[in-house]
């Protein structure tokens, strides 16, 4: 069973339910946005009998959770079409046009813990596709009161994808997968409730309207988003600055004031008679810029406040971690050798990631440290112990994915 559009070709499966494709057609040669194995737009839940913990923690991810489908798609009445799990209740919604794909699921006569959607997308690194046409999780956003929630996904190409919620939910949840230790995006989920375990407010009756927006870029979705929500969006172009410094914000949508929060936690207002606003910055962390437009808030964004390039290079250096106290050599007269700093994967097999590229990436900034701001004793003996184990000659010392 088919829904075709001028931006998307969505193939239902006969028997599911879920959706086997969707063409993408922005490409003379259709290009499928799901990762081609089906089951997209299933239903990812757990019970309320479901304890995610308790067991034996699986990778890459804190639990995994259950998953189901519906039964024989057919037409409703606006041109949609509409399939239904017989023994659960649970409904799931597809209707087309050609701005977008709406998908609506609603729980039935189950009662469920988490309650969502599962997107397993064509994302980057799925064998056998174009990279240039597979997606990266680029932005998942969420206001700062959890109220709207959406995900823009880059391509590339710039042909990019808007999956955005319509509905208030939960949040995202995202899949990786176990390739190289959790380095590529296998699904991602809109969940209109989070497991018991997490402690939010449950949510008596749960459902998930989501739409799948073809765009261009990231200020093309901000408009949809201020245009499905009917609500001003404040962003930047420049996210940080310095103490003593103004930061210039844009605004989309009709805007009467901005509510400032502070790193310290107090607020203030500023009004907006203009289409941007200038943010004093007076404070070192984070401040949180939430439009308004009369009583109804928007979609805010979070701006940073530095106080100074060596103040705050100081600061990540002093916090980067060393397993000082596992010492793996000392000889008489030398310094001690200790074991490198490395990323730790935990699950039914631990495994300590200490390769060069992504665990020792301190490494290169610790180096740039010294050459912009001169001698640091920690910075100094932290680079020299890691050189030991790159550039080692001695047996004992060689790592996989360090030794050169």
């Amino acid at each position: 069973m088919n829904l075709k559009s001028k931006i998307f070709n969505v193939e239902i499966d006969e028997i599911s339910g879920t959706i086997n494709q969707i063409l993408d057609m922005r490409y003379d040669d259709p290009v499928d946005i799901t990762d081609g194995r089906g089951r997209f737009a299933s239903t990812s839940y757990t019970l309320l009998s479901d304890d995610i913990t308790t067991g034996i923690k699986p990778r890459f991810t804190p639990y995994v959770s259950r998953e189901s489908v519906y039964g024989k798609p057919f037409k409703s009445n606006n041109n949609g079409i509409i399939s239904v799990n017989e023994e659960t209740g649970t409904k799931i919604h597809y209707s087309l046009d050609d701005q977008c794909l709406k998908i609506r699921l609603e729980q039935g006569q189950i009662f469920y813990s988490e309650f969502g959607l599962n997107f397993p997308f064509n994302f980057m690194s799925k064998k056998g596709g174009n990279w240039m046409r597979q997606f990266l999780i680029s932005s998942p956003f969420c206001t700062f009161d959890n109220r709207f929630c959406f995900v823009f996904l880059t391509r590339p190409d710039k042909k990019n994808l808007l999956l955005i919620a319509e509905n208030e939910v939960d949040g995202y949840k995202i899949d990786y997968s176990e390739i190289n230790f959790g380095h590529f995006f296998e699904n991602i989920k809109i969940l209109s409730s989070f497991d018991k375990a997490y402690g939010l407010l449950d949510r008596p009756y749960k459902s998930v309207s989501v739409r799948l927006v073809p765009v261009s870029d990231y200020l093309e979705a901000l408009r949809y988003a201020a245009a499905l929500y009917d609500v001003p969006v404040v962003y930047y172009k420049l996210s940080s600055g310095f103490i003593g410094q103004q930061l210039k914000v844009d605004l989309i949508g009709e805007c009467t004031h901005l509510q400032i929060i502070r790193p310290d936690g107090s607020t203030y207002e500023i009004f907006v008679p203009e289409t941007s606003a200038e943010i004093d910055l007076d404070e070192y962390g984070v401040y949180h810029i939430i439009p308004y437009n009369g009583n109804v808030k928007g979609l805010d964004c979070s701006i940073f406040a530095a106080d100074s390039w060596y103040k705050l290079s100081t600061k990540t250096l002093m916090n980067q971690k060393q397993h000082y106290n596992r010492i793996v050599m000392c000889e008489d007269g030398e310094k001690p050798i200790w074991e490198p700093f490395g990323t730790n994967y935990p699950g039914a097999m631990e495994v300590s990631d200490k390769n060069l590229c992504e665990s020792q990436m301190w490494a290169l900034a610790a180096l740039k440290y010294l050459n912009h701001f001169g001698y640091n004793e920690k910075a100094a003996l932290d680079v020299k112990n890691l050189l030991t184990w790159v550039t080692a000659s001695d047996p004992k010392l060689y790592l996989d994915m360090l030794t050169i």
